[in-house]
């Protein structure tokens, strides 16, 4: 459908209701739009639409072949029609009086300079966003080095002797193979507290026919339980079953 008895064409290209809007849909729709877009026009105004999802495009000026996509300034669905304040957007670039007076082209232009700012400000977003993850990474990566070091020096520490200001330990703990195990995966999983308690699942995938002498879960539950008796750890049970252990 065209219109083209006011100052700016509008172009409609309307598919069936089920039908996705594509390339093709585009390169039709830019077609009518060459047609329409002289040089006597200051602007022409598109729109495709599957009657469910409707594009709004704003020329202005010259148009290269293939470029109309890029021309886009809205993009909504039919459910949206009922919100006024959308529709009288909408209506800025559709209804009859705006284009007789001449606004639509000034319209198109302020959006287009809207969507540019925005453009950049994304960028700009976007560009912070890359640098912080970055720096995240690498102090995720500083952090685990850290707790690492720190558990071999706690293990070592306890091997030892008792840890200074705290009494004596039993000493069954140690007889379990799962043990340093246990502090060493806590540490590397930020287990510090109560609130950052590790998954009781994040022990046993790797500890469970992977370490010698840990055969199953019995053999890791019987090492968090005596560790939590010798102050090493502690842990939240539900049902029965240890379910979160952090270190202490």
């Amino acid at each position: 459908m065209v219109i083209d008895r006011f100052p700016v064409g509008i172009v409609v290209e309307t598919k069936s209701p089920r039908t996705q809007l594509t390339n093709e849909g585009i390169t039709q729709l830019e077609a009518y739009v060459f047609d329409q877009h002289t040089h006597n026009r200051s602007a022409t105004v598109a729109v495709l639409t599957n009657g469910e999802v409707f594009r709004l495009y704003g020329v202005i000026g010259d148009l290269r072949k293939g470029a109309l996509q890029t021309q886009v300034l809205y993009s909504w669905k039919r459910s949206e029609l009922g919100d006024l304040a959308w529709v009288s957007t909408i209506a800025e670039l559709l209804a009859r009086e705006p284009n007789e007076q001449g606004r639509i082209p000034r319209v198109i232009t302020r959006r287009q300079e809207e969507m540019r700012r925005k453009e950049e400000q994304l960028h700009k977003v976007e560009t912070e966003i890359q640098a912080l993850t970055a720096e995240r990474h690498h102090v995720d990566e500083q952090i685990q080095r850290l707790q690492s070091e720190r558990t071999v020096i706690v293990t070592d520490l306890c091997r030892d002797s008792p840890r200074q200001g705290r009494p004596s330990r039993p000493e069954g703990w140690r007889s379990y193979a799962a043990s340093p195990h246990i502090l060493r995966l806590l540490g590397e999983q930020g287990a510090q507290s109560k609130s950052t308690a590790a998954q009781r699942q994040r022990l046993d995938e790797p500890l469970v026919g992977k370490v010698e002498g840990v055969s199953n879960q019995q053999a890791v539950s019987f090492a968090l339980i005596k560790s939590k008796e010798a102050g090493m750890s502690d842990n939240v049970k539900r049902g029965g079953i240890i379910r979160e252990v952090w270190l202490i």
